[in-house]
């Protein structure tokens, strides 16, 4: 699950809860890593492996998930183990300035480049690796 971004008709990438992270000592819960957090084979820690802190129960009102379905539209926690986002970038970052039109989600919300700025800024985990391949 995940949201897709465009601008202009281009895909710029896409946005997904990627589970829970230690925004204090900077790492993923997921045992394989920040590249396997989207794997649904990948075993996770039930605590941080570094400080030993438990993530924290979230609903519907907050969270990575929660804005992901489109129920939380606050901002994500920044301390302690919280769930993420990750953004899976499929042009270069610095193509907003250069590409015409407005930036828009496969929902239709409509983003300024500040604002979608902001929006992947908040994505802990960010892949670039898909820049130039098509992919939804």
């Amino acid at each position: 699950m995940g949201t897709n971004y465009y601008k202009g008709g281009v895909h710029l990438g896409k946005r997904s809860a990627a589970g829970m992270y230690c925004y204090d000592c900077g790492i993923t819960l997921c045992k394989g890593g920040r590249d396997k957090v989207h794997d649904s084979v990948s075993p996770w820690h039930d605590a941080c492996p570094v400080c030993g802190k438990e993530p924290i129960n979230e609903t519907l009102n907050s969270g990575a998930v929660a804005r992901e379905l489109g129920f939380y539209k606050g901002k994500l926690e920044t301390s302690g183990v919280h769930s993420c986002c990750s953004f899976s970038w499929a042009v270069e970052p610095a193509m907003l300035k250069v590409l015409p039109g407005s930036i828009t989600s496969e929902y239709g919300d409509k983003f300024t480049v500040k604002e979608f700025k902001e929006l992947t800024n908040e994505c802990v985990i960010q892949y670039f690796h898909s820049i130039g391949q098509d992919f939804c």
